[in-house]
């Protein structure tokens, strides 16, 4: 039996075809947008966060993320962030009852399903911005991702956040780095002993290719957005490239000040003015049991992301003892050393400024000594 839809392609025109599915897409994410806020439920923390504008909190939205919550808060607390807030999303593991062990946290939960649903996960994330970040900084991240900025062992972050304010800078630009361990993905198990960073050290940007960040590949993403340096590339491949063959976009606003700037896409904001530099994004994404993973994901046959994964088991399952690391994997050790090769961009301006910086907090901290 010929189906409707294939009889509908012949005799309505493409461009009304178009206009009709983006209208549908339109409704179903209004109705979702009006739905979130009711089904929004607050668990643990502070309803309420006061905070500077030389401070920042980050929102994140999560499911099952027991292998990654204790070092997720840990690393940015200790960054000095002024708050964490985390959107729990039909966690189904011991995500919740880690959190809950820490100040400085809130904890909300909503059931409406996002996993799956690129759209959905924006929507959670603007939530969270308009009711914890309007005219402050904001640090929008993965449950996998830890964000670290040049020169984070000698700079504090409310130091580095008055240099961007004082250059009406509204993003920084993170590069994702995909950090693995050098034994085989197989053999990965979920853990919570030890800190991500001591379990999964190597890197490989050998694969890395770097484009125009205005570049006619990205569409009308870059907008009206504004770069400080034509210098910082968009990163895109790397090491899901060489081993998955998989085109992943790595670069991403990932700080971002909430004033006009609007989400449209997991990796973009638009009406930014970005920063003279690049930040780090480490992304442990083959953490724990990643095949797991990667195959309940392939396995759902729908979401924006299904084809990565599904290329991830084929490649698995092809080559049980298959491993990320290779000859030209390398071991991370800082920022620093992320400047040096290439993979992170930093501006004359924003070296003297980190100088002068680190050289005023070291004489403070003497002194206080």
């Amino acid at each position: 039996m010929v189906k409707i839809k294939h009889v509908l392609k012949f005799i309505i025109p493409k461009n009304i075809r178009e206009f009709l599915l983006h209208l549908k897409n339109l409704l179903i994410e209004t109705y979702d947008k009006c739905l979130i806020p009711a089904s929004v439920k607050h668990i643990y923390g502070p309803e309420k966060i006061e905070y500077g504008e030389n401070e920042v909190i980050v929102i994140c939205t999560v499911l099952n993320g027991s292998v990654y919550i204790k070092s997720f808060i840990e690393h940015y607390l200790s960054l000095g962030v002024k708050h964490i807030v985390l959107l729990d999303n039909n966690s189904e593991d011991d995500t919740v009852s880690i959190a809950r062990d820490y100040k400085n946290v809130t904890i909300l939960s909503s059931k409406i399903p996002a996993s799956y649903r690129c759209y959905r996960v924006l929507l959670l994330r603007e939530y969270l911005i308009r009711r914890f970040c309007r005219h402050r900084w904001c640090l929008v991240a993965d449950i996998d991702e830890l964000f670290d900025y040049p020169f984070s062992d000698s700079i504090p972050i409310t130091q580095l956040l008055e240099y961007l304010n004082r250059n009406s800078y509204t993003a920084v630009l993170s590069q994702m780095l995909d950090m693995f361990s050098n034994k085989p993905l197989s053999e990965l198990k979920n853990t919570k002993e030890g800190p991500l960073k001591e379990l999964y050290q190597y890197y490989d940007i050998s694969d890395i290719k770097k484009v125009s960040y205005h570049s006619k590949i990205f569409g009308r993403l870059p907008g009206k957005n504004i770069l400080a340096d034509q210098s910082i590339m968009f990163h895109i491949g790397g090491i899901r490239k060489a081993i998955f063959g998989t085109d992943n976009w790595l670069t991403k606003h990932q700080l971002i000040f909430v004033e006009k700037v609007r989400l449209v896409h997991p990796h973009w904001a638009v009406d930014v003015v970005c920063a003279d530099f690049s930040a780090a994004c480490y992304h442990y994404k083959f953490a724990g049991n990643f095949y797991e993973t990667a195959l309940r994901y392939s396995n759902a046959r729908f979401g924006y992301a299904v084809s990565e994964y599904e290329a991830i088991v084929s490649k698995c399952r092809g080559d049980p003892s298959l491993g990320l690391k290779r000859a030209t994997a390398e071991k991370i050790y800082s920022t620093e050393d992320l400047i040096k090769n290439g993979f992170l961009f930093v501006s004359k301006n924003y070296l003297e400024w980190a100088r002068r910086c680190s050289e005023r907090v070291a004489r403070s901290n003497g002194s206080a000594s």
